[in-house]
Parts: C-alpha cells; sequence; structure tokens
C-alpha cells in the first residue's frame, strides 16, 4: 500500500514496456510481443504483435494526438518488435538454449520527476533496463554513464555499448530531457481533458466467525492509477496492520481500472466512527465515505461474486493485454518460462519500459 506524497510537490512517471517471448505460445491475451506506454502507473497507449497497431488507451491520448503521432509510433513498435525477435535469438545462442523452450526478454525505459508549487518539473531519475527470463540482466548507470552487466551473459553486451557513444549520448538525452518533455506534454492533455475516472467507494459489514464480532470492509473499484491509495479511519485515525488492518492489494478489474479492499473485525457494540477514504494525489481526488452501522447483509455476497479477485496475485505492474487480466498473464507467462526452465517457482516477471517514439539508434544495435 502506498502513502500519499507530500501536498508541496507530486512526483510522476512516465514508462515504457516492451515484452517479448522466443516463440508464439498460442494462449488468449499472450502475444508474442507487446508494448505499452504508462503514465504515472496508468495505461495510455498499447501494441500488439497480434493486432499490429499502435493505439491510445485515454480519451484524452485520443483527442490530443493526430493520426502521424499514432502512425509513426505503430513504425517504431513494429521496429523495435524485430528488434527483440533478433536479440532474443543472440541470447539464446549465447546461452545454448533450445527453441522447444520459452524464453522472454524485457525492457524498462522512462523517467520519473517531481513537479514544484510553480508548475515545473524537476528531474527525479531516469530507467534503462533489461530483463531476460525474469532476471535482471543489463541497466544504465545514468550518473557514471556506462552500462551495467547484472549476470556473466550480459558482460558482453555491457563491452559493446560502451564502446557506442552515440547510444550513450542518446540514453541520457532521452532519460534527461525528451522523456521529461513527453511527460509534461501528456500531463497536460490529462489535466486539460480532465479525464481522471472517479471509482466507486463501499463500506459495509459482514459477519465474522465470532457472533460479537462483525468484519468492516473498505473497497474502491474503478480507479485506473496506481497511485490511489485506500485508507480505513477509526476516529480520524489511519488504521494499520498493527490494528488488525488486512489487505487485497491494487488488483485489476480487466478493463483498465483496478480494485482495492481493506477490511478490519471490529466489536458489534464499537460505537467509534469509521471512515473509507481514497485519495489520488496527482488528481487531487479524495472520496470519503462514512459507515451507517449497518447490520451484516448479502452485500458481501454481492461484492465477492461481482468483483472476483484470483486469490494471491497482486497487481504490481500493467496488463500483457489490455482485456485480460494481469495477474492471470504473469502467472501465465511466469509458468510458461518455469516449465521450460524446469524451475519449481514460477517465473518473477519483470516489466520493462520504453517510450512511445524511441530513435532508430537502439534498433542497430544488437545485443
Amino acid at each position: 500500500r502506498q502513502l500519499p506524497v507530500p501536498p508541496s510537490w507530486e512526483r510522476h512517471s512516465l514508462h515504457y514496456i516492451y515484452t517479448a517471448l522466443s516463440r508464439n505460445v498460442k494462449m488468449p491475451g499472450i502475444h508474442e510481443f507487446t508494448a505499452m506506454g504508462m503514465l504515472d502507473n496508468t495505461l495510455i497507449d498499447y501494441f500488439d504483435s497480434d493486432r499490429q497497431v499502435k493505439f491510445p488507451k485515454q480519451k484524452w491520448m485520443k483527442a490530443e494526438l493526430k493520426e502521424d503521432y499514432w502512425k509513426k509510433g505503430t513504425e517504431s513498435r513494429q521496429s523495435k518488435q524485430q528488434w527483440f525477435k533478433v536479440n532474443i535469438e543472440i541470447l539464446m545462442k549465447r546461452l545454448n538454449q533450445s527453441h522447444a523452450d520459452t524464453h522472454v526478454l524485457q525492457w524498462m525505459h522512462g523517467c520519473e520527476a517531481d513537479s514544484q508549487p510553480d508548475g515545473s518539473f524537476v528531474f527525479h531519475k531516469g530507467i534503462d533496463m533489461y530483463s531476460y527470463d525474469g532476471q535482471n540482466f543489463l541497466f544504465f548507470d545514468d550518473e557514471n554513464q556506462v552500462w551495467v552487466a547484472s549476470v556473466t551473459a550480459a558482460k558482453a553486451t555491457k563491452m559493446k555499448w560502451d564502446n557506442v557513444s552515440d547510444l550513450r549520448k542518446y540514453t541520457m538525452g532521452y532519460l534527461e530531457n525528451e522523456c521529461m518533455e513527453w511527460m509534461n506534454t501528456f500531463l497536460r492533455f490529462q489535466r486539460e481533458n480532465g479525464t481522471t475516472p472517479v471509482p466507486d467507494v463501499f463500506l459495509f459489514a459482514g459477519k465474522s466467525k465470532v457472533e460479537e464480532n462483525i468484519i468492516l470492509t473498505c473497497m474502491a473499484t474503478g480507479f485506473s492509477s496506481l497511485h490511489t491509495v485506500l485508507q480505513m479511519k477509526r476516529n480520524g485515525h489511519i488504521l494499520s496492520k498493527e490494528d488488525g488492518v488486512e489487505s487485497s492489494g491494487v488488483r485489476p478489474n480487466g478493463d483498465d481500472t483496478y480494485q482495492i479492499r481493506d477490511h478490519v473485525e471490529i466489536f458489534k457494540s464499537d460505537e467509534s466512527t469509521y471512515t473509507c477514504e481514497v485519495i489520488d494525489v496527482p488528481s487531487k481526488l479524495h472520496l470519503h465515505k462514512v459507515w451507517g452501522k449497518s447490520p451484516p447483509a448479502v452485500l458481501s455476497a454481492f461484492f465477492f461474486f461481482n468483483f472476483r479477485w484470483r486469490s494471491g496475485c497482486s497487481v504490481n505492474a500493467p496488463l500483457i493485454d489490455e482485456n485480460v487480466s494481469a495477474c492471470r498473464q504473469i502467472e501465465s507467462v511466469g509458468q510458461l518460462v518455469s516449465d521450460s526452465l524446469k524451475q519449481d517457482a514460477p517465473l518473477r516477471v519483470l516489466f520493462l519500459y520504453k517510450r512511445v517514439l524511441m530513435g532508430e539508434i537502439l534498433a542497430k544495435n544488437t545485443v
């Protein structure tokens, strides 16, 4: 669970995700290649190898960006799809891996910045890193302007890329300048269009196994930003794990929005004032619901069956396919790689990011 950012500043992020499989696994919602943009952890655009078209996932993206933007973005992502295909082959040969197995190459690229009271942004950090089969592979150290190999198999790539001065200059320029400009532009588009969805908030009581107790549940569903914070309060005091609060964590609804529920067990005789609050600092959203001390009813069953969750699958990353549960996809891809590598534990999928209109220089430098 996240805590609100201090009101004097806000942290924003723009990340792009590229995920490529070594083969087509022919499973619903699992594509050989996917790419998507995330603004403040909210999906804003999407591309996959089956549709071969980059398209907006937010109304303000569609309204503000002209056809030429989407055409160039489609061409860029098609180019990167081929880049990934070539480089997975190189890594498989380097590691002496079989084509009968499924392997995953991922790339994260983006920037984070802090907004100031005067409306300007201050660069916080940039990210440019790769993973292979769920393990850290290579990342760019922007302070020393060198590539760092996380595993032995990445050392050859590090040596090659360190010797490409144009690649180093492009990477630094994108992280500290171009990415920041796009983030500022997207945030302005979003603000001017006022499109932040308002989630539904529920606060209700359910039955407990203990006759004298009830289970009070606070739930929010329909929000699009992973910055969203859910809080339960008793007489104005924020309840925590130490107070017995348990949380589902943020989970996907399957329609580009998310949900979360917290619950705490209390005495039926408790006369305290309980509230459920939902806060999203970037959009200045603050919703407040007070418990009316209604008796336990069938509401809990209604919410369970209408907002079903996959047990034990918390969402800390975006969807692989925008219409399929991220939990299901993460588990599916992880199990594929886990099985192929003869491992017992499912793959710890690391989603990696890349911006929408990347320069062609990286496409010319194979690993």
